[in-house]
């Protein structure tokens, strides 16, 4: 259990610090609308709103045994991160065919896969 907390810990804080850094370096782009920095915003507060959302369950239900709470887990970080891949796909490579804020725009959406992976192996040890 102890392992399976420190892995369902790690990803969404990891999580939320690359998706902070990848949108204060578009934020400063001095090329970006308001308009669109304005949604640049509202979905990085809705991304962070849900790791801290997963952060939570984790915690609290999770951790005492509560198994709905493994449900919400999995539900949340399937939409979060399958958004990103379906967002991908969508743009026709808006991630993986690019050298992003991060680096190389195919590792991220490969790491993408590892997390959902390390996702199920942290909630199959919180069983």
């Amino acid at each position: 259990m102890t392992v399976g907390l420190a892995i369902l810990t790690f990803l969404p804080l990891v999580a939320a610090l690359v998706e902070t850094r990848a949108c204060i370096g578009h934020f400063l782009q001095k090329e970006w609308p308001p308009h669109e920095l304005f949604h640049l915003l509202m979905g990085l507060s809705g991304l962070l709103a849900t790791y801290v959302l997963i952060l939570t369950l984790v915690w609290i239900p999770l951790r005492h045994g509560e198994h709905w709470a493994w449900f919400a887990v999995a539900f949340a970080a399937i939409i979060v991160h399958g958004g990103t891949i379906i967002s991908d796909l969508v743009t026709d490579g808006g991630l993986r065919k690019h050298v992003v804020i991060l680096g190389g725009g195919a590792k991220i959406f490969a790491g993408i896969f590892v997390t959902l992976a390390l996702y199920a192996v942290g909630l199959a040890l919180m069983w």
